[in-house]
């Protein structure tokens, strides 16, 4: 595997344990207020970040020593840019769908807490989605 799909793989697993981390917070009480509920998000977004910049290290690390030779990011060529405008399509739809979805909940009544929450777990879903294809993808063309 390169870097490109290594990069994916780390993508993958930080979306499924924000995923996780969003079901547990729903499931476990929402806050009454938004400010709260979505600063709760913006340190998640920040911990993601940080989760992808430490695993993308630990994966350049890791590879480096169990195959002996330094995994670089290397310049895209043209399949590359295909292959990552494809994922980018498929995450594109999941996040317009999530969009729409949470100005429709907004529009019938759900409260703006639950709302915001279900608009970052689309987002977080569209990551997750991209990274998915990008592996899907380079397995496949």
């Amino acid at each position: 595997m390169g870097f490109r799909e290594w990069n994916a793989v780390v993508a993958l697993v930080s979306t499924l344990a924000g995923l996780g981390w969003l079901a547990f917070t729903v499931l476990a009480g929402l806050p009454a207020e938004l400010a709260p509920a979505a600063m709760q998000m913006v340190i998640a977004i920040g911990v993601l970040v940080g989760v992808n910049i430490v695993g993308i290290i630990a994966a350049v690390i890791g590879v480096g020593i169990a195959t002996r030779e330094k995994l670089r990011d290397e310049k895209a060529d043209e399949r590359d840019l295909l292959i990552a405008a494809k994922a980018m399509r498929n995450a594109y739809y999941i996040a317009s769908a999530g969009g729409a979805l949470t100005l429709l909940a907004i529009a019938l009544g759900v409260s703006p807490v639950l709302a915001i929450h279900g608009l970052f777990g689309a987002l977080l879903l569209a990551g997750g989605t991209e990274a998915a294809s990008l592996l899907l993808y380079y397995r496949t063309q």
